[in-house]
């Protein structure tokens, strides 16, 4: 239905007890019980007296309810931005980075990895939609920015991989493109909300942190579906056509946070076949957008890694024909 499909600690989060309606209901029966969650989130955010903010890892009870009711009823962002109220949605978002405030303080490592798991996916729900995304994009709205950036950024660095999962998949809704609404994109970029929180990234140091991210896990049992999270925002920072809608210091730094110490090279042999192959087509759009100094670097990145020497091989003596097919266009790059 166009939205990713749940990990198994999210799916657990989602209890029976936080549905309203079976798992078959009509979508305009599962958008009608989303909008009852989400003036919850959007009342909690009044009261005031709401655990959070400085409050270290403690989580409200009945923020966590909400959020998880919210995500026990998805459906599809085009729908959401057409069906929620966009004030709801702005408070409502504005309630749940009021509980990630006082986990970020700490990187998230005190916290209930489920609970934080729970905010999160709701958070990352309501920003697809991309009606809070153009509320939170106006000029007023800079330290509330900054505060959600800098949350996702200790959650990116968070030892548990789910948060640091999740808290990608939030920074994926924050930039990705367009308007489900189907509106028409203005001549100046800069404007674009996309634009807004892609400068806002890059003012908050989110490149270092994505490719720290990746080279924490890299060799790691359960790293394989973070650094895809991951490789995909870099892709939207780094390459076209996400690119053209950026700062240019912004894939300036992005493209510098790939190529240095080897890391997306280095990705070309990972074990993981799905992470080569991404990295591979990141790599390769690189390529066609950068100036030459950065292709030498690159080059001698995969030389010096022995990345050109084990794909050769693989795409001459490899038996399975799926191999020899992705280590030929690997050698090829």
């Amino acid at each position: 239905e166009g939205h990713r499909p749940m990990s198994l600690l999210r799916l657990a989060e989602v209890m029976p007890a936080q549905r309203l309606l079976g798992w078959g209901a009509s979508q305009e029966a599962q958008t009608a019980a989303q909008g009852i969650f989400l003036k919850r989130l959007a009342a909690l955010v009044d009261v005031g007296l709401l655990p959070g903010g400085g409050d270290f890892d403690v989580a409200h009870p009945a923020v966590l309810a909400a959020c998880r009711g919210l995500a026990a009823h998805p459906v599809p962002p085009a729908v959401m931005h057409k069906t929620l109220d966009a004030r709801e949605v702005d408070r409502a978002v504005e309630c749940i980075i009021q509980q990630l405030r006082g986990n970020f303080g700490k990187g998230f490592d005190s916290g209930q990895e489920t609970e934080t798991a729970a905010l999160l996916t709701a958070l990352t729900l309501l920003l697809s939609s991309k009606t809070a995304v153009a509320a939170l994009a106006k000029p007023e709205r800079k330290g509330d920015r900054q505060t959600l950036i800098a949350a996702l950024r200790a959650g990116l660095l968070s030892p548990q991989a789910e948060v640091a999962t999740l808290s990608c998949d939030a920074v994926d809704a924050l930039i990705s493109p367009g308007d489900p609404s189907g509106g028409n994109t203005p001549k100046d970029v800069s404007a674009e909300p996309e634009y807004v929180f892609k400068e806002a990234l890059f003012e908050g140091g989110m490149c270092a942190s994505l490719a720290a991210a990746i080279r924490k896990r890299v060799t790691g049992p359960s790293g394989a579906i973070l650094m895809l999270a991951a490789l995909r925002v870099l892709d939207s920072l780094a390459a076209p056509p996400g690119a053209l809608v950026a700062p240019p210091d912004l894939v300036r730094e992005a493209k510098q946070a790939l190529v240095f110490d080897r890391l997306v090279v280095s990705l070309l042999s990972h074990r993981c076949r799905p992470v080569a192959a991404a990295a591979s087509r990141l790599l390769s759009a690189i390529v066609e957008s950068s100036d030459t100094l950065l292709i030498r670097d690159m080059q001698g990145a995969a030389l010096s890694d022995g990345a050109v020497l084990r794909h050769l091989k693989s795409a001459l003596f490899d038996l399975d024909p799926a191999e020899r097919s992705v280590s030929r266009r690997m050698s090829a790059l």
